[in-house]
């Protein structure tokens, strides 16, 4: 991971590797569901939620932190059940944010979705924002849909973070302050590098604090 024109630092301080990072992409995720047994939930609502299907009865795993679930019912949601059993996940928090225990105390999982987008729709008018166009996470996640860059992040967490792509290469910018980052390493954490690197960020700090 680099900051434009800065060398890459150490990485003392990045989080910790994903337990299984084979499935760390969304498309191999899916992939792993080809003798999945069950029609509801969808190998797409595993996939989303993080999880891979193992090939053993109907148990699969967070290829992040590596829970494994099973016995689900047509009713289950798998992100939900995610979050009930492991809301540490780093996935998770790259989804939602590290304040992920407060959004919980919300009485149903489709008002945490509306409260992650909420929050990742950037409005504050007190701070600048560089390139209006991103200011929401889906407008930044379509700048990685047609890349050939193998991103070892998944679009979902950079977009969290603020980025969306520009290229060469695997460079990134935030929509707030247009920091821009290249060079990702396959254990660096888009919160992490952006707070790093760019700490002054009003985005980042409006989303992490201080």
């Amino acid at each position: 991971m680099c900051k434009t024109q800065v060398k890459t630092s150490s990485n003392a301080d990045v989080k910790k590797l994903a337990r299984y990072p084979h499935y760390n992409k969304e498309s191999a995720r899916i992939k792993s569901y080809e003798t999945w047994p069950n029609t509801e939930p969808s190998a797409e609502d595993y996939a989303k939620a993080g999880f891979f299907y193992t090939g053993t009865g109907d148990l699969v795993r967070c290829f992040q932190c590596g829970i494994g679930l099973n016995d689900f019912s047509a009713g289950d949601d798998p992100l939900k059940e995610h979050i009930k059993h492991s809301d540490g996940c780093l996935y998770l928090n790259g989804m939602f944010g590290s304040k992920l225990k407060l959004r919980l105390q919300l009485k149903d999982i489709e008002q945490t979705k509306e409260a992650f987008h909420l929050r990742n729709t950037y409005t504050d008018p007190g701070c600048a924002i560089a390139n209006s166009q991103f200011m929401t996470v889906e407008s930044r996640m379509l700048t990685f849909k047609n890349t050939t860059c193998p991103f070892s992040q998944t679009p979902e967490a950079l977009a969290a973070a603020g980025f969306y792509f520009i290229g060469p290469g695997d460079m990134v910018l935030c929509f707030s302050c247009q920091g821009g980052l290249s060079d990702w390493k396959e254990n660096d954490d888009p919160w992490t590098e952006h707070c790093k690197w760019f700490p002054a960020c009003a985005f980042a700090r409006e989303i992490k604090g201080e």
